[in-house]
C-alpha cells in the first residue's frame, strides 16, 4: 500500500539542496514583477499603459509573444485592457491597463485613482456595458455605452464629461454620481 504524505516541494531536491532556477521560472518571475509593477506603480504612478518596445526588450521577447501573453492574462481575467472605440487591432495593448480585481491594488499599495477607475470599468463591463478608454484624456477617463465619464474623489471635476463618478461622495447631485453606487449595477 502506498503510504500518503505532502507532495515533495518542487523547488528544492530530495536532499533539500535548492535546485537550479529554470529559464521559465526567471521569466515568469520578470513577467510578473514588469506587468504587476508597471499597473500598480510602486512609486504612485497615473493610470498606467505599457510600451510594447520597452517590455519586448526588457523581458527578451518579441512582439507576437507580448500580445500572446497580454491576451492570454486577459483571458484568465489577470488583467483588463480597455482600449479605444475603434481600437480593433489584434496587436494592441489597449490605452489603459488594469488588474482584474479592483481589491487586489491593496495587496500592492496600489494608486487610489488606479483603484476607482479599476472598479469603474469592471462594474461597467461586468454588467454588459461598453467601455471604452477616452480618445482624449484631458476630456475624459471612459466612454461607457454613450456616456462621456470621468472618475475620481470628491473633488473632481467634470471637463467634458456627461458624468463624474467620485469616491468618498454619499449622494448623488446633478451630473455627480457616487462611485458606490455602481455596485448595484453588479
Amino acid at each position: 500500500m502506498k503510504k500518503r504524505g505532502l507532495r515533495p516541494n518542487p523547488i528544492y531536491s530530495k536532499e533539500g539542496k535548492p535546485r537550479p532556477r529554470t529559464p521559465a521560472l526567471r521569466f515568469y518571475r520578470r513577467t510578473d514583477h514588469a506587468v504587476f509593477g508597471s499597473i500598480t506603480g510602486p512609486e504612485g504612478s497615473k493610470i498606467p499603459t505599457l510600451s510594447v518596445n520597452s517590455l519586448c526588450k526588457r523581458w527578451g521577447i518579441g512582439k507576437e509573444k507580448l500580445y500572446q501573453l497580454l491576451n492570454a492574462m486577459e483571458q484568465a481575467n489577470v488583467i483588463r485592457l480597455i482600449r479605444k472605440k475603434n481600437d480593433i487591432s489584434l496587436h494592441s495593448v489597449g490605452a489603459k491597463i488594469f488588474l482584474y480585481e479592483p481589491s487586489v491594488y491593496g495587496f500592492f499599495d496600489g494608486n487610489i485613482g488606479n483603484i476607482r477607475e479599476s472598479y469603474a470599468a469592471g462594474i461597467s463591463m461586468e454588467s454588459k456595458r461598453k467601455v471604452f478608454a477616452a480618445q482624449n484624456d484631458a476630456e475624459y477617463d471612459f466612454l461607457i455605452d454613450q456616456f462621456k465619464t470621468e472618475v475620481g474623489g470628491k473633488k473632481k471635476g467634470a471637463k467634458k464629461a456627461d458624468f463624474v463618478l467620485r469616491d468618498d461622495v454619499d449622494i448623488p447631485d446633478g451630473k455627480v454620481i457616487p462611485l458606490w453606487m455602481l455596485g448595484f449595477e453588479y
